[in-house]
């Protein structure tokens, strides 16, 4: 079974400044986990992946809804 850690993906998160969603940024698949914060859909636990960007090198807990293993990049916004 291939769980795709360690590859290339797509992902958007949660922007608390704005309070939306950014667009969509280029990163790697470090793990999969669950998560307890409180998503827009309400209090967890949510399934997640460790997402490392490829912009800044740091590690998000982004929401599985929110991640693209497409090799082009999804055309809509988050």
């Amino acid at each position: 079974m291939n769980n795709r850690i360690g590859e290339q993906c797509w992902f958007c998160r949660f922007d608390y400044r704005t309070k939306s969603l950014d667009d969509w940024k280029r990163g790697t698949l470090r793990a999969w986990s669950t998560d307890h914060e409180e998503f827009e859909s309400g209090p967890g636990p949510f399934p997640v992946g460790v997402v490392e960007s490829g912009e800044t090198g740091r590690c998000h807990s982004i929401s599985v809804e929110h991640i693209s293993f497409s090799s082009d990049s999804p055309a809509e916004k988050c």
